[in-house]
């Protein structure tokens, strides 16, 4: 881990909790990735605006859940972010 003096501690992951109805919730999981505000996680986050924060690929997660009892099964992408900071006039990864 690097840290630098304005981060106290590195944010491992960021919970965001997304209201979505269950009867359609591959495509409006799909919806909400890919309305990611970067700014809005930013702030939530903590995160300085000299550090870069980017979107860095996703990897595929498959969850169940109900919907009017019936188990339910989806595949879905989760995103990553990588956030950088210039540290002794270098960039790292945080």
């Amino acid at each position: 881990m690097v840290y630098n003096k304005d981060i106290k501690k590195p944010t491992k992951n960021i919970i965001i909790q997304v209201d979505i109805n269950y009867k359609s919730f591959e495509e409006n999981y799909e919806i909400f990735l890919s309305n990611l505000n970067l700014d809005e996680l930013r702030k939530e986050a903590e995160i300085p605006e000299a550090d870069n924060l980017k979107k860095n690929g996703t990897f595929e997660r498959g969850i169940y859940y109900t919907v009017d009892g019936n188990l339910e099964y989806s595949r879905i992408r989760i995103q990553k972010l990588q956030q950088t900071a210039i540290v002794d006039g270098k960039e790292k990864k945080i």
